[in-house]
């Protein structure tokens, strides 16, 4: 008979202790990109050692990638990936990239190179954004 009364307050404790879990709030934020270095608009010379000063910040960020291209080409200048999956919730990048010679005729005129830095992060719920700096090479 002892049993009877059992059953109900056990069933009774799990539906409290299962219901009353707080539920985790889901990030419906994209990630901050925050670009110090290079600047738009900035024109280098060919061997130069460019600033870049990036930081991102995101409740989880899983993958953080900057990509630099020759606009007139399409061709990849640079490509690193200094982070991926971590859970950070702040990661900065501080370095220089030094440009590397760019491919011209030897009598054409040394006309400015534009170039684009692209700086792609995706937090670990797949929110994704990204910013751009175009900047010259010259």
């Amino acid at each position: 008979m002892n049993k009877i009364y059992y059953f109900p307050g056990i069933i009774f404790c799990c539906l409290i202790t299962f219901t009353s879990c707080d539920k985790e709030e889901q990030d419906v934020n994209v990630p901050e990109i925050t670009i110090a270095n290079p600047q738009e608009g900035v024109t280098y010379n060919v061997g130069d050692s460019i600033p870049m000063d990036i930081e991102v910040s995101d409740r989880s960020i899983g993958e953080f990638r900057i990509h630099i291209y020759k606009n007139s080409d399409s061709s990849q200048r640079m490509n690193l990936y200094p982070m991926s999956s971590h859970n950070a919730k702040r990661y900065k990048v501080d370095f220089f990239w030094v440009s590397p010679p760019l491919k011209k005729a030897a009598l054409a005129p040394a006309l400015p190179e534009p170039h684009t830095m692209y700086v792609d992060v995706t937090d670990n719920m797949g929110n994704s954004t990204r910013k751009t700096v175009n900047f010259l090479i010259q």
